[in-house]
Order: structure tokens, then sequence, then C-alpha cells
């Protein structure tokens, strides 16, 4: 069976970023991560920087899907937030590395054409901000600022990502989980 180059480039990459940091990781180790040849990175990417932003722009997507799933749901909001927080520990369970460069790696984009990047940062909360203002319609819930609050769950989930790296213990990730959970639900009930 032919493996999707693509994709274990992109695998190879978040392993090598997660390991040596992404100013640190040469093409020649992502390569050597990979078990490829430079050259066959350089038929898909043009640089490291590429890679980073499709690591991105692949996460996003993922993260983009399952909120537009959620949406066409009749969930309330704690549903919502619960059911997100569960996918997100399930693919960063699934991939502690690709955790690790999210956080390391988007506290400042390395490129101003770093798509994939601003999308992960923008669009999550975006979404999260307007299934905030249906909920605030539909439920008894107090007077906020669905945008600042979407903002402050996504850096809230990040935070999560941060802790889970000190601690992989099932113990520790429920309590993680179950403490964002109340803290976010206990932020905007009445």
């Amino acid at each position: 069976m032919e493996i999707d180059k693509k994709e274990l480039i992109r695998k190879s990459s978040a392993i090598a970023f997660a390991k040596e940091g992404y100013h640190n990781t040469t093409v020649k180790m992502i390569a050597e991560e990979a078990n490829i040849a430079v050259g066959t990175i350089y038929l898909y990417f043009k640089t490291k920087e590429e890679i980073l932003d499709y690591i991105f722009l692949i996460e996003h997507d993922k993260r983009i899907k399952h909120l537009e799933k959620l949406k066409k749901n009749d969930m309330n909001i704690g549903q919502v937030v619960e059911s997100f927080l569960e996918f997100n520990f399930k693919e960063l369970k699934q991939n502690p590395s690709i955790g690790k460069v999210l956080v390391q790696e988007g506290i400042s984009p390395v490129t101003s054409n770093a798509q994939g990047i601003k999308k992960y940062q923008t669009l999550f909360p975006d979404i999260f901000s307007k299934m905030l203002n249906i909920s605030k319609q539909k439920e008894d819930l107090r007077n906020f600022d669905p945008e600042i609050v979407a903002n402050l769950i996504f850096y809230l989930i990040r935070g999560s990502v941060c802790l889970m790296q000190q601690n992989s213990s099932l113990e520790w990730e429920r309590k993680i989980k179950k403490e964002i959970l109340e803290f976010i639900l206990s932020a905007i009930r009445k």
C-alpha cells in the first residue's frame, strides 16, 4: 500500500518540531524522521514554513468540521463545549507531537503568509463566538461578549494541552476536562 507522502511529511515534521523546536529543525532532520530523501520533501513543500503552515491548516480543518457538525445538532452550550473538548483531547492524545507544535509554534507565526496558523488562531474563535451568540438567544445565559469568551475558551484549551504534556495520565486528563467545562459554564451561565 502506497503511503501518502504529504501526510508522512506532516506527521514527521510535527515529531521533529516537537523534539527540536521549529527553528532548530532542518529539512534534513524531517527527511530522516520520515525515512525519505530531502528532495522528496521539496516535491510537496517549498519551505519548512510551508510545512508548519500545513500542519496548522490540517488541524484547523479538523476542528472546524467538528464544530460545523456540532452546529447542526440541537445541543446546549455545555454539550457543545464538552464535545469539542473531547474531540480535541482525543486528537491530541493520538498525536501528542501535533499538540506540542500547535502550542509552541502557534504563539508567534513565523511568516506573515502563514495562512494555516492564522486560520487556526482566528476561525475557531469566530465560529465558537457565533455558537455562543445562538446559545445566548436559546438559553438563560448571562450577558457576555461572545467574541471575547470564544477567544478565552480557545486559549484555555491551548493551555490545557500544555498541562496534558506535563502529566498524561487518564485521571489528570479527566480532571482537566472537568475543570475546563465547569469553569466555562460557570463563567457564562447566570
